[in-house]
């Protein structure tokens, strides 16, 4: 089959979820020839790229950032990115252009609406975590200028309500998956986790406050972090790391290897986020046959087959007691039950699959 060249647009503010998601999609994918326009000039995201694609498949616009034109000005980087793109894309030359997140769809929307080009929008985010009301508004009013729209929930599709927006679920390839004879549980929790952003937005604050009795509970607390979005919440965890010691330990840029370590060795992973279209996190602690605890959020309850593994912010405590009170056999049934769960629905061969095909007829 001929190759489809296929020019992915990234924002370049980070090297996290929905840019691993990507990676993940293009690793084993025989009919995709990928290029990337990266927008904003952050020199450690294109260097990742670089080093992950070839420099010669990477194009930069170099765009300085500023938060408060994208949030109360959005236009003007619309404007930038329309008027640097254009020679890129050219260059280039792609049979389709991928816009593969929320911020890059709205960038990209007044190229888009004056090319001829095939083009996707990715949509990652819940419409209601973007706190500009303005930029929500623009994205919202352009979406309907892409050929196709991918979300990753039905909760995320029922926030963004577009009519042509079309639910892909992520996946995991099968060799992440622990064997299915696997058995994780032969004694008590001892370690929880939290892995993710901090912020709160991923709710890291709910544990934070709760530090003391979770540590009466017998626990230790595990944390692994790369970007630090709040500053005050940084400083309470290594506030509360030099009171507790040994009984929280910190965690900072893990690689991929590292981060499956992670997941083995913990009993539990807490998920208490704020909002959240489909936590990756939930995915890969599933699949390690780790038991989640979870937030009942946005895309998450479609993530998580017990409704006993799924929690309000005010009764967080009270869930984590019941779990961690559990027998080996139970803790056992919780895990094997979210392994199949996940196994069965969010396989990334079949994501890989849905969208080489959305991509072929969008070509025909």
């Amino acid at each position: 089959m001929m190759m489809i060249k296929v020019c992915f647009i990234i924002s370049g503010f980070s090297y996290s979820g929905a840019e691993i998601v990507l990676y993940r999609y293009l690793e084993k994918n025989k009919i995709i020839d990928p290029y990337f326009v990266i927008l904003y000039n952050k020199p450690s995201v294109i260097n990742k790229f670089i080093e992950v694609y070839g420099l010669e498949k990477i194009h930069s616009l170099n765009i300085n950032h500023s938060k408060n034109l994208l949030r109360f000005v959005p236009w003007i980087d619309i404007n930038k990115v329309k008027n640097k793109v254009n020679n890129i894309i050219n260059f280039i030359n792609p049979d389709i252009i991928y816009c593969n997140n929320t911020m890059e769809s709205m960038l990209m929307s007044k190229y888009i609406s004056e090319s001829q080009i095939a083009s996707i929008a990715h949509i990652h985010d819940m419409k209601d975590s973007i706190k500009s009301i303005i930029r929500r508004i623009v994205t919202q009013n352009r979406l309907h200028q892409y050929d196709k729209v991918i979300t990753v929930s039905d909760a995320t599709k029922r926030q963004w309500n577009e009519e042509n927006i079309e639910v892909i679920y992520n996946g995991l390839d099968n060799s992440y998956f622990k064997n299915d004879n696997y058995v994780k549980y032969s004694s008590a929790i001892k370690n929880v986790g939290f892995i993710g952003t901090i912020s709160k937005r991923k709710g890291i604050d709910i544990i934070l406050n709760k530090v003391d009795t979770i540590i009466d509970m017998g626990l230790n607390i595990h944390i692994a972090y790369s970007n630090i979005e709040d500053d005050d919440l940084y400083r309470i965890i290594l506030k509360l790391k030099k009171e507790y010691g040994e009984k929280i330990k910190l965690y900072r840029d893990l690689d991929s290897k590292e981060i499956i370590n992670f997941y083995d060795f913990i009993d539990l992973l807490i998920v208490p986020s704020r909002q959240d279209p489909l936590p990756t996190v939930i995915l890969e602690s599933s699949a390690r046959k780790t038991i989640v605890l979870a937030s009942e959020v946005d895309g998450i309850p479609e993530m998580v087959r017990n409704k006993i593994l799924l929690m309000k912010k005010d009764d967080f405590i009270n869930k984590l007691k019941y779990i961690c009170n559990m027998n080996k056999n139970n803790l056992q049934i919780l895990s094997q039950e979210q392994h199949v769960f996940c196994k069965s629905k969010f396989i990334n061969k079949t994501k890989r699959e849905k969208v080489n095909n959305l991509i072929i007829n969008l070509l025909k």
